[in-house]
């Protein structure tokens, strides 16, 4: 999930350089709804890239074949400059 996560991050911060980046760390927003298949939770991944940190929040889904995830670039910030 990095290369998606990076290039949302780039969105967010309207970076243009992806060398560099690392990942700072995540934070549930939305616990998991139940077990098995259907079940959802959402998170805050926060970055670190061009000078700046960015969160990305990022959906995840279990289907019949594994896990899902969804990056939400509309709706990241850039935290700090």
């Amino acid at each position: 999930a990095q290369a998606p996560a990076i290039a949302a991050a780039g969105v967010v911060a309207r970076c243009g350089d992806m060398s560099g980046v690392s990942f700072l760390h995540s934070v549930v927003t939305t616990p998991p709804s139940g077990a098995g298949i259907g079940q959802h939770w959402s998170e805050t991944w926060r970055l670190r890239m061009c000078g700046a940190a960015v969160e990305v929040p990022v959906e995840f889904l279990v289907t019949e074949t594994g896990v899902t995830f969804t990056f939400r670039p509309n709706t990241g910030r850039v935290v700090t400059p």
